[in-house]
C-alpha cells in the first residue's frame, strides 16, 4: 500500500508566515512512519536549480517519494496572456517534478470566470492542457486532472467542479495522456456523491487524496473516517480496478497532527479490511529445496496443479540466490513469486535485488530493527512490490504483527520455526492465529509444522493464505520430494478453493 500526505496542514507556516520548509515537514513525515509526500507548488522556495538540489537531497536522506507535485493552473481566465503565463508556469512545475522524480503532477481548470461561458471555458482548458501535456510527454511526466474544488488563491470555486463539466473536459482529453487526482471529499462541497463518478473515471486514475468533509457545501475538513465520505465503497471500486497508486492522506482540520494520524490510520485500516474482507482464498507453494532444478521441477507441479503462488523458499535462496528467482520468473511469467529472505539487515538493497530479479514480494522479519522494515516497505514503494513481515521468534507476536503493518508491511506470516517445534514439543502458529487476525488489517498466512490439514483450515480462522510446503509439509522432515507432489497439492486447492 503506498501512503502519501498532504502538507495542507501547515499551509499557512509554510506559504504565508515561512517559518517552516520543506525540510521540517519532511521530518514530520518521517514521524508519521510514511515514504511518500505531496509537494505544493507554492512550498517550493525558489525554482533555481541549486535550491531544487537541495530539495532532491533533502527526500533521498529521508527516503521520500514525492507521491505528487500539486500545481494549480488558472486556464479559464478570458486574458488570452494570462493563461500564456498560467501554461508558462505550469512547464516550470512539471520541469521541477520531472527533477523531483514525482509520479505525476495535479492540474486543475481553473476559476469559474463570470463572463466565461461553458464552451469557451472548455475550450481555454482543453488548449492549455494539449500543450502542456505534450511537455509533460517529453519529460517523461504524467499530468493528474483533479476534480477540484477551489484553490485557496482563487476569489471563485473551479470551473469543472460540477461532474458533467469535468468529464466533458476529461473526455474531451481520452486521446492524450491526461490522467486523474481523485478526491474523495471535493463532491461533497457541492453536494454530489464522490461514488459515481469515481466509477466513471477509476481506469484512468493514478493519485488519490484521501480527504473528508463534516458537512455538505461547507470545507470543513473532518478526519478520514469521521465525516460523510464513505471510504469502502469507494476502495471496492479501485480495487476492483486493481488501483495500486498513491493515496494521499489531505487534513486541514481543528485537531491538528493527531488528527491527520487518526486519518492515516482509518485509511491504512480501512483499505486493508476492505482488501481482507473480499479476498479470495490463495495456495501458495514453498519450495523448500536447495537447487533451482528441483524448485523448477516442484513448481511445474505446483502449477499444474493449481497453485496461485510461488514462494522461493529459504534453503532455494540460500542455494542459489538470485539465480533462482530469474529462472522462476523466466519459467512462469504470470505467476506471484515470493522471495523468502528472511532480511534482518540491509532490508533496502536485499529487496531492491529480489524485485530487479522477478519477485513479486519480499519477506522480512518482525523482530529486526525498525529501521530495516522501513526500508524495506521503501523499495517495495520504489519497485511497485509487496512485503511480507514474519512474526518468528517475537517475544510478543501480537505486537510485532501491529507494529510491522503500520511501518507498511502487506501481509503477516504468523510463523513457528522448525528448529523452535523441535526444542518445543506441541509449539504451533495456530496458537497466536486467531489472535494475530483479530489485530491486524492485513492479510495473514501461518506457517510452520502445520499437517496439511491444518493448513487448509486455516481460512477459517481468517487467514486466506494457505501456504503448502514441497517437500516439508507433504514429507514431514524431508527437503527431498519423492512422492506424489502434484496429486497432494490437487487436493489441497480443490479443498481450499471448493472445487469439486
Amino acid at each position: 500500500m503506498k501512503l502519501s500526505v498532504n502538507s495542507i496542514l501547515f499551509f499557512k507556516q509554510m506559504v504565508f508566515d515561512k517559518t517552516m520548509t520543506l525540510e521540517d515537514w519532511f521530518n514530520i513525515v518521517d514521524e508519521l512512519n510514511l515514504y511518500g509526500t505531496e509537494i505544493q507548488h507554492n512550498c517550493m522556495e525558489s525554482y533555481e536549480p541549486g535550491y531544487v538540489r537541495q530539495i532532491q537531497e533533502a527526500l533521498q536522506q529521508h527516503g521520500l517519494a514525492v507521491s505528487q507535485y500539486i500545481g494549480a493552473p488558472d486556464f479559464t481566465n478570458p486574458d488570452p496572456e494570462y493563461r500564456a503565463a498560467q501554461v508558462r508556469k505550469l512547464k516550470a512545475d512539471i520541469a521541477v517534478a520531472a527533477q523531483l522524480k514525482a509520479s505525476c503532477v495535479r492540474v486543475t481548470a481553473g476559476q469559474e470566470h463570470p463572463d466565461v461561458s461553458r464552451a469557451e471555458g472548455v475550450g481555454y482548458v482543453v488548449e492549455a492542457l494539449r500543450e502542456c501535456l505534450a511537455f509533460a510527454d517529453e519529460h517523461g511526466v504524467v499530468l493528474a486532472y483533479e476534480n477540484h474544488y477551489k484553490d485557496y488563491f482563487w476569489k471563485r470555486p473551479d470551473f469543472s467542479q460540477q461532474h458533467d463539466v469535468y468529464l466533458e473536459i476529461l473526455n474531451t482529453l481520452k486521446d492524450t495522456s491526461l490522467k486523474v487526482n481523485f478526491d474523495f471529499a471535493n463532491p461533497i462541497m457541492i453536494g454530489q456523491d464522490p461514488v459515481p463518478l469515481l466509477r466513471e473515471v477509476v481506469d484512468r486514475v493514478v493519485h488519490v487524496h484521501c480527504t473528508d468533509r463534516a458537512t455538505h457545501y461547507e470545507y470543513t475538513h473532518a478526519a478520514a473516517g469521521e465525516g460523510l465520505v464513505d471510504y469502502p465503497t469507494l476502495f471496492e471500486i479501485l480495487q476492483d480496478a486493481g488501483y495500486e497508486g498513491w493515496m494521499s492522506i489531505e487534513y486541514n482540520g481543528r485537531n491538528g497532527v493527531d488528527g491527520l494520524r487518526r486519518a492515516i490510520d482509518y485509511v491504512r485500516s480501512t483499505w486493508h479490511q476492505v482488501r481482507r474482507k473480499r479476498m479470495k482464498p490463495v495456495v501458495q507453494v514453498s519450495l523448500d529445496v536447495e537447487t533451482t532444478a528441483e524448485a523448477l521441477d516442484l513448481a511445474e507441479k505446483a502449477v499444474r496443479a493449481g497453485v496461485d503462488w510461488i514462494e522461493a523458499g529459504t534453503p532455494l535462496i540460500l542455494g542459489e540466490g538470485l539465480h533462482a528467482i530469474r529462472a522462476l520468473r523466466a519459467r512462469f511469467p504470470d505467476k506471484p513469486i515470493i522471495a523468502d529472505l528472511k532480511t534482518m539487515d540491509g532490508g533496502y538493497l536485499e529487496a531492491e535485488m529480489m524485485a530487479k530479479a522477478g519477485a513479486d514480494m519480499v519477506v522480512v522479519m518482525g523482530v529486526a530493527h525498525p529501521a530495516t522494515i522501513k526500508a524495506v516497505a521503501r523499495a517495495a514503494r520504489d519497485y511497485n512490490i509487496k512485503v511480507m513481515g514474519d512474526v518468528l521468534a517475537a517475544p510478543d507476536k501480537i505486537a510485532c504483527a501491529k507494529a510491522m503493518e503500520a511501518l507498511g508491511v502487506d501481509y503477516i506470516i504468523v510463523h513457528t520455526g522448525y528448529d523452535e517445534r523441535r526444542m518445543v514439543r506441541g509449539a504451533s502458529p495456530l496458537d497466536d492465529l486467531a489472535s494475530i487476525v483479530d489485530a491486524v488489517n492485513v492479510p495473514v498466512q501461518a506457517v510452520g509444522g502445520l499437517s496439511i490439514e491444518q493448513a487448509i483450515e486455516c481460512p477459517r480462522y481468517g487467514a486466506p493464505l494457505v501456504v503448502i510446503g514441497a517437500p516439508l509439509a507433504i514429507e514431514a522432515d524431508s527437503f527431498a520430494a519423492t512422492g506424489d507432489v502434484e496429486g497432494v497439492l490437487r487436493d489441497v486447492v480443490r479443498c481450499v478453493k471448493g472445487a469439486g
